[in-house]
């Protein structure tokens, strides 16, 4: 069947190209980021005129004390990276000698900013209309105009600067794609630091960044068996999960926590890739099927963080299911088991000691979401058994199926190490 994709018939139109690549995730947004399924759907958009920006003022604040007691000048010995990235990356950056400085759009409080009131200013107006225009307005010349004028004064950020490197956590948000231009156009390295096990390892869909960092040598032989060059890949390990201290994992039927299979809000693969929502419901009650056959008549389920929990109690049996909205550590801590879909969860329930049957309903090993199945997640790693069907799932639980943790060394790397930075920036 052929998929017909809005954004590819805009491409015959006189719009500007560029506008179509660097904002797709956002366009995309407003088309299927929509509805009560998600939490920050496209018609749940709150208007940004009126409301008070407190990271701008904190921002602000933060640039003109520094500039008064004369913090704000960096050391000019230091390279400097602008970095977005989570976890201790910037910590760890910035202890082997480089200076960090951090966008407007990111949230480290003790990170050097970037001391430009104006810049700030730009981008947070910028953003207002950003999150207040419609799907017309961002392929509109006047939008155009808006973004040539943010795009020249962050490139201005990176040239006054004298930028050596950028750290993102993805190559699809605006922020992070106008992030990669920029450095790409001046020849600056760029680093995507992944976020966990990934979804997917399409050939097509080859970073946009220099260098990929990812936590284990598998994921790497993941990459590059689909296609990827094994030279802009580099294995940092994990600032948080180091080896296994807790091999015997919990696996009873007394607490299970069951993840949705979430839909995604955006074409996140160069191939388009239509789900039906209605899969996701689906995707519950084949579990619910399954444990009421082994006698189990009460679960937790957690929602995927970009979902809305309640816009699933709509669809299923709320006496079998009981919405978990505790932290994850302690939805983790008291749970006995855990049963889900492709998620990094799947390596922080066994970090946490916790058994995780996967189950992914597949016809040849393409999931109701309509996309591939991908290592660990597709059953060719013998460590971790796949549940396809609703057969394998009722046997591996009847059966007291557990992971076999070995596979974990393969996944993370430790310890955490990001001295190839020295090399490469």
């Amino acid at each position: 069947m052929e998929n017909f994709y809005l954004l590819d018939k805009l491409h015959d139109y006189p719009i500007n190209q560029e506008i179509l690549d660097i904002f797709k995730y956002e366009l995309d947004t407003r088309i299927y980021t929509f509805g009560e399924q998600f939490k920050n759907s496209g018609d749940s958009r709150k208007s940004q005129k009126n409301l008070i920006n407190i990271p701008y003022l904190y921002r602000k604040y933060k640039i003109i004390k520094g500039k008064v007691l004369r913090q704000n000048k960096a050391d000019d010995s230091k390279k400097k990276i602008i970095s977005n990235v989570y976890f201790s990356t910037n910590d760890k950056v910035r202890n082997m000698g480089y200076t960090i400085m951090t966008p407007p759009w990111g949230y480290s409080k003790d990170a050097f900013p970037i001391p430009d009131i104006q810049f700030l200013s730009l981008f947070y107006s910028f953003s207002k209309v950003l999150k207040n225009c419609k799907y017309c307005d961002l392929i509109s010349d006047s939008f155009n105009q808006e973004y040539i004028r943010f795009k020249e004064a962050y490139k201005q950020v990176f040239l006054s600067n004298s930028v050596e490197g950028l750290f993102v956590p993805n190559d699809m948000n605006i922020w992070e794609r106008i992030s990669i231009s920029i450095a790409d156009q001046q020849k600056i390295p760029s680093f995507i630091f992944l976020h966990g096990l990934p979804g997917r390892y399409n050939e097509k869909d080859e970073s946009r960044s220099t260098y990929l960092i990812v936590w284990g040598e598998q994921i790497k032989r993941n990459y590059v068996n689909a296609g990827h060059n094994p030279d802009r890949i580099f294995v940092s390990g994990h600032p948080w999960y180091n080896q296994l201290k807790r091999k015997e994992l919990k696996n009873s039927l007394d607490n299970i926590l069951v993840l949705t299979k979430s839909m995604g809000g955006a074409q996140i693969a160069n191939d388009v890739i239509l789900t039906d929502r209605g899969n996701m419901i689906y995707y519950l009650y084949s579990i619910q099927k399954v444990l009421q056959k082994l006698n189990i008549n009460h679960v937790r389920f957690r929602p995927h963080p970009s979902e809305n929990g309640l816009w699933y109690t709509n669809f299923i049996d709320n006496d079998f299911y009981q919405l978990d909205t505790e932290s994850l550590s302690d939805s983790l801590n008291k749970s006995t088991l855990v049963i889900g879909p492709t998620s990094t969860v799947f390596l922080e329930a066994i970090y946490y000691g916790l058994n995780y049957i996967v189950y992914e309903p597949s016809v040849k090993d393409i999931g109701i979401d309509n996309y591939p199945l991908v290592p660990p997640f597709d059953g060719t790693d013998k460590r971790i058994s796949v549940a396809k069907n609703e057969e394998d799932l009722f046997q591996m639980i009847k059966e007291k199926y557990i992971v076999d943790v070995h596979f974990w060394d393969d996944y993370i790397t430790t310890p955490f190490d990001l001295s190839f930075i020295k090399k490469l920036v």
